[in-house]
């Protein structure tokens, strides 16, 4: 509802994601790992993020801690988002946590602050993306 009335020409979807680093989990089906900084999507099950988009983040983001999620399974906000309308640029940078849909979740303080830093990096240079 609020991408139709606001009608943005870029959106980024903030959000937590699943680790599965735990014990036991093969690593073919680790998400994402906790400590090893914010999660940037490339796609899920409702999105499909532009490329030059996921270059541009990765390209901003020297000096902070980055990784990939490796599962396409979930989705959040931006699956909605870049739908609306004629379409908009979105992408998503995740939190890695572990039980994310238990009563108590794990993160790590440095996987946040990687996430918000590289979200300021966007707001900086957000004139090189649109």
């Amino acid at each position: 509802v609020a991408a139709y009335r606001v009608k943005p020409d870029i959106a980024l979807v903030l959000e937590s994601t699943t680790c599965a680093d735990v014990h036991a989990v093969k690593a073919e089906s680790e998400v994402t790992n906790l400590g090893s900084g914010v999660a940037i999507s490339i796609m899920d099950r409702s999105t499909i993020v532009n490329r030059d988009y996921v270059s541009f983040l990765q390209k901003i983001s020297d000096g902070i801690k980055v990784q990939y999620k490796k599962t396409t399974a979930g989705g959040n906000d931006a699956g909605i988002i870049h739908q609306t309308g004629t379409g908009v640029l979105t992408a998503s940078l995740s939190v890695p946590c572990r039980y994310l849909h238990s009563p108590v979740g794990i993160a790590s303080k440095d996987d946040i602050l990687a996430a918000e830093t590289l979200a300021k990096r966007l707001l900086e240079r957000i004139d090189e993306v649109i």
